[in-house]
């Protein structure tokens, strides 16, 4: 199989990478992390509106057999530092 045919299979095309998914309770962001978990990545779920909604996208990823973490939930007082720390913790697995 060539490369660039291996590349397109579902399940393999971002398998390795981590994403950070901003706004991914709702909407856009939402659809985004569910179609990057298909596709092999971990997600690092982003959210301002709660912890209980980062909570039920990162379980329904999970629940579909991909990797998840809400660790970078952050509020507007802890910014970018947090988002950081987040994705590296998903990173590190």
């Amino acid at each position: 199989m060539a490369i660039q045919d291996a590349a397109l299979q579902p399940g393999n095309e971002f398998k390795g990478k981590v994403a950070l998914v901003t706004g991914a309770t709702r909407n856009i962001g939402r659809s985004i992390a569910l179609s990057l978990a298909a596709g092999g990545a971990a997600v690092a779920v982003n959210s301002r509106v709660s912890r209980e909604a980062g909570d039920k996208i990162v379980q329904e990823i999970k629940t579909g057999g991909g990797q998840a973490d809400q660790r970078c939930w952050c509020s507007r007082d802890r910014g970018h530092q947090s988002i950081r720390t987040g994705a590296r913790k998903v990173q590190a697995g």
